[in-house]
């Protein structure tokens, strides 16, 4: 995720936070870094769940700051087996 903020200084400066996610089993899988990039943290599980939604909140560092909220669907299209064999 990107924003923008033309602000200088202190005011301008963005910072993301991930919200509540719409499904609990995505919670503890995914964190938002300071740059907006969203990594994954934790396992997918595709037989459990295959799509996640995350609400991740813009704001910016104004006295009377403005935010903004955006949403990404992310779908687990990979599905590995989950014992590690013998094939």
């Amino acid at each position: 995720m990107t924003a923008n903020d033309k602000d200088g200084g202190s005011n301008g400066e963005v910072t993301y936070t991930l919200l509540q996610p719409v499904d609990k089993r995505s919670e503890n899988v995914f964190e938002v870094q300071k740059t907006g990039a969203v990594v994954l943290k934790g396992k997918l599980d595709y037989e459990q769940l295959r799509e996640h939604v995350l609400f991740i909140k813009a704001k910016d560092g104004g006295s009377q700051s403005l935010s903004c909220k955006f949403s990404n669907l992310l779908q687990s299209n990979l599905d590995y087996p989950d014992s590690s064999g013998p094939w």
